[in-house]
């Protein structure tokens, strides 16, 4: 099993038959205890540094170890058998941008998992992007970034209407004729009032 020791900004891994010790993948320092022990640095071991990982997830077709680096607004890719880690998607600003590996920008990517796409014939790899309130795919092999379009915008009180957001827009969703227009604003729902 992987864990993201945050606080400490490192991958650690469990060994889950005795499950007695854990053993540092990437990241930290050879004292667990040293908190500082943090950058955005690719490599083996203790030499490599992330800030704050957040998500981990294992991509088992690609024998990999996919890792939100969340204050350093990247994904970087373990190799466990090398204990070796490398950056993978993102320029490290902190905006939202939908473009190839290092030239699409996320904002503390926090979460991560996978699927396979039969379709494409590839991984299809979920971001969740924290500070972008939104969520973002990439296909492994392709490593192109893209924000989804997500219909269905819940309005005040739990109900959905029609309407369709990306994370940094505003959506004017269609009235009922009992209803107050709802206008969403990062992925925030507030009451329009009605022009007099």
């Amino acid at each position: 099993m992987y864990v993201a020791d945050s606080e400490s900004s490192a991958i650690r891994s469990v060994n889950m038959k005795t499950l007695v010790a854990s053993r540092c993948l990437v990241g930290g320092d050879k004292n667990p205890k040293n908190l500082h022990a943090y950058g955005d640095i690719d490599g083996q071991s203790e030499d490599a540094k992330l800030q704050h990982p957040l998500g981990v997830a294992f991509i088992q077709k690609k024998n990999v170890i996919a890792v939100t680096d969340t204050y350093n607004h990247k994904i970087k890719v373990i190799d466990p058998f090398n204990n070796e880690i490398f950056s993978w998607l993102g320029n490290g600003h902190a905006t939202l941008v939908d473009d190839q590996t290092f030239e699409c920008s996320l904002n503390e990517p926090s979460g991560i998992d996978s699927v396979f796409d039969e379709e494409a014939n590839d991984i299809k790899v979920f971001i969740a992007d924290c500070n972008n309130h939104c969520i973002r795919t990439v296909h492994y092999d392709t490593g192109y970034v893209k924000t989804p379009i997500i219909s269905g915008i819940p309005k005040l009180g739990g109900e959905s209407s029609v309407g369709e957001s990306t994370a940094a827009n505003t959506t004017h969703l269609s009235k009922k004729s009992n209803e107050p227009e709802v206008e969403c604003v990062n992925g925030k729902c507030y009451p329009v009032e009605p022009p007099k």
